[in-house]
């Protein structure tokens, strides 16, 4: 965390203003891991279905 603090501090960038840029960055990534998460869960589903209506095709249930 120093070391990215130095770095961006070394750019011209304040320490407040270097804290800030991560804490936005931070937030950015656990809005994607969020939305990662919702996109597995949807593709599993999504998945399962198929299987479903594939097995029951196969079977002549449809």
């Amino acid at each position: 965390m120093k070391i990215v603090l130095w770095f961006l501090a070394r750019f011209g960038l304040s320490v407040s203003e270097a804290v800030s840029l991560l804490k936005a960055c931070s937030a950015a990534l656990s809005f994607q891991k969020v939305c990662l998460v919702f996109k597995v869960r949807f593709l599993r589903r999504c998945k399962f279905q198929v299987v479903s209506v594939t097995g029951a095709l196969k079977l002549r249930l449809i």
